[in-house]
């Protein structure tokens, strides 16, 4: 992960920041892992019972149902791509 982003590591060669899981390959490269839902697209803040049940998922309700987070895909790819040997591709996000 790069330096200054805020991680937390599992002692087992992975870290992870806002949600995002990196782990070095064998090679060198970085392989980010990711969940879906309130990471890389919105809940749109859908709850049971209208407004009055609990969540399903997240509570964020600044974008849509299912509309992408501005950058996700930005930040994945950068971080795939940080510090990786130029003659590899980046690893599968």
């Amino acid at each position: 992960v790069p330096a200054g982003l805020p991680t937390l590591s599992s002692g087992r060669g992975m870290e992870v920041a806002n949600g995002a899981c990196a782990l070095r390959c064998s090679d060198k490269r970085i392989q980010v892992i990711t969940d879906i839902d309130d990471t890389v697209k919105s809940s749109g803040g859908v709850r049971l019972l209208g407004k009055v049940g609990p969540a399903l998922g997240g509570i964020d309700t600044q974008y849509k149902r299912n509309d992408f987070y501005p950058g996700v895909f930005q930040f994945g790819a950068e971080l795939a791509n940080y510090g990786k040997p130029a003659n590899l591709p980046p690893a599968p996000v």
